[in-house]
Parts: structure tokens; C-alpha cells; sequence
């Protein structure tokens, strides 16, 4: 029988009570143990994938950025970030279209996201901020 070929592991971690034990969270932050950042570093270096799956928002999730996370999916699954995908369905498009004109968008992404290219316009979410305010003032 052939070996099927096997792709890699794709992980979606919470972070209350997975990546983080409430002992170790101070407020709304988001601190692992250097145990668990090890062990998701090696997860990653091993060729998998390893995706944020939480209900809090991106903005409360940027004490996580120095990890090797490929992807979020906050607010119980309403926003989703993963590498430089698009996804354009009838039904879902991802990147949202119109989030160069959000600021209420934009401004948590620059907590984390902030040197994060656009995958389709190519400017970083800073830089899509900045111009928004720009032609807001």
C-alpha cells in the first residue's frame, strides 16, 4: 500500500487554560510560560502550523506576537487573520474588503499586526491606519 503524504499539523491553541493558566495572566494579558513558548516554537519548527483560537479580541492577544503563530481567529471565530491568504467566497471574503476604511479595525490590528502586510494592497496595517487618519483629519 502507498504512503499517503502528509501535510503538516495544523494546531489552533485558546489561551485561557491552554496557552495560559490564569496564575500567570495579569489582567487582560496574555503571559505563556517559557515552557509552552518552547514547546510552540518546536511545534512550528518542525514544519506544523499554529493558529490563535480565542474569544477575546486581537488587541487583548499582542503579548503573544513574539510567538510564531500563523494565524488568529478572535471574537469566537468573527475575525480571522492567517499568513497572506484570501479567501473570497459568495459567502466570506478574508481580508474583509472595506477594512482599509475601519479604524475600529485597524487600530486593534496595529496593537499587534502593525508591520503585517496587506495581501492584496500590499501596505501594512500601519500604513493603511496612518492614511485612514490621514484622510480623516
Amino acid at each position: 500500500m502507498a504512503e499517503k503524504s502528509q501535510g503538516p499539523v495544523v494546531a489552533f491553541f485558546d489561551v485561557d487554560g491552554t496557552l495560559t493558566c490564569r496564575d500567570f495572566n495579569v489582567g487582560l494579558h496574555v503571559n505563556p510560560t517559557p515552557r509552552v513558548e518552547a514547546a510552540i516554537r518546536a511545534f512550528v519548527g518542525a514544519g506544523n502550523v499554529a493558529v490563535v483560537c480565542s474569544g477575546r479580541s486581537v488587541v487583548n492577544l499582542s503579548d503573544l506576537a513574539h510567538l510564531p503563530f500563523s494565524g488568529y481567529v478572535t471574537l469566537d471565530g468573527t475575525h480571522v487573520i492567517y499568513d497572506d491568504e484570501v479567501i473570497s467566497t459568495p459567502e466570506l471574503t478574508i481580508p474583509h474588503p472595506g477594512i482599509a476604511e475601519r479604524e475600529f479595525v485597524l487600530t486593534p490590528l496595529c496593537e499587534v499586526l502593525r508591520q503585517r502586510p496587506h495581501p492584496v494592497l500590499g501596505l501594512t496595517m500601519g500604513e493603511l491606519r496612518d492614511n485612514l487618519l490621514r484622510k480623516t483629519k
